[in-house]
């Protein structure tokens, strides 16, 4: 199905039986589309329709589309509405995620074919990305919070060859750039990924501060905890997330005065 490109805004195709999925840009929100449809009665305009509408449609409003538009700091290279910085320092799977939030980024998350093709080839050589299972076993998450919605392993990976000890995930450059798993303490270097909308200053809460010292600004899936002055009684969730069009979660925490 995917042959007439019905994807719209940049998304990826992807082939399955009787089925395709579009694979959104960063740029764009919502779930990725999947359709089952007999080819026969399939009408490529209702999905073209139905994917630029309900799934992948710009993550920003119209009225702040120039801060998405937002060019990188010098350094780093945009694509796909992300900034990369590639480092050839060989540190581990923690200490290489560590240096990326001092830049504030996360080791790269890879969320399309596109991504995973520019991220291999701006390095010569085995590099960290930012995929890993350390929380849970066989449960592989992208350290910047993002979904796995695409997949590029070598065969028969993962394999966890090391028995528990292969919880971090390397791509391998002259292979495709494939995927496979392996012990975190091993030295490579790595690519940081962040966007080029991010969140303000959080909002004020009444009678509330925040944790943390304060940034300049903070990555799209950054989460800020806030806590009640002295003598007032916490109610509600106290954390807040900043959201993928660069605007803070309203809070919904109250501090309520005890007395």
């Amino acid at each position: 199905m995917c042959h007439s490109n019905p994807c719209l805004n940049g998304a990826t195709c992807v082939d399955g039986i009787h089925t395709f999925t579009c694979l959104c840009l960063p740029s764009y929100g919502g779930n990725p589309l999947s359709l089952t449809l007999l080819a026969s009665k399939f009408d490529l305009s209702f999905a073209s329709f139905f994917s630029r509408n309900e799934f992948c449609f710009p993550s920003y409003p119209a009225a702040e589309s120039e801060n998405y538009l937002a060019e990188c700091e010098t350094g780093w290279n945009k694509f796909q509405g992300n900034c990369y910085k590639h480092f050839e320092e060989k540190l581990t799977w923690m200490e290489a995620e560590k240096l990326c939030r001092k830049h504030q980024s996360h080791l790269s998350s890879i969320i399309t074919p596109e991504e995973q093709e520019f991220v291999n080839n701006n390095a010569q050589n085995y590099q960290w990305v930012g995929l890993s299972d350390r929380a849970v076993e066989d449960d592989f998450r992208w350290s910047d919070g993002h979904s796995l919605q695409y997949e590029n392993w070598r065969p028969n990976q993962p394999d966890n060859f090391f028995a528990k000890d292969e919880d971090c995930v390397v791509m391998i450059w002259h292979e495709k750039g494939e995927w496979n798993d392996v012990p975190c303490n091993y030295h490579l270097p790595f690519t940081c990924k962040k966007g080029t909308v991010a969140c303000g200053d959080p909002p004020a809460v009444e009678n509330a501060r925040h944790f943390g010292k304060k940034k300049d600004r903070y990555e799209i899936n950054a989460m800020v905890r806030y806590q009640c002055s002295q003598g007032y009684l916490q109610r509600h969730v106290p954390i807040i997330r900043c959201q993928s069009n660069g605007q803070w979660e309203e809070p919904r925490i109250a501090c309520i005065d005890r007395t």
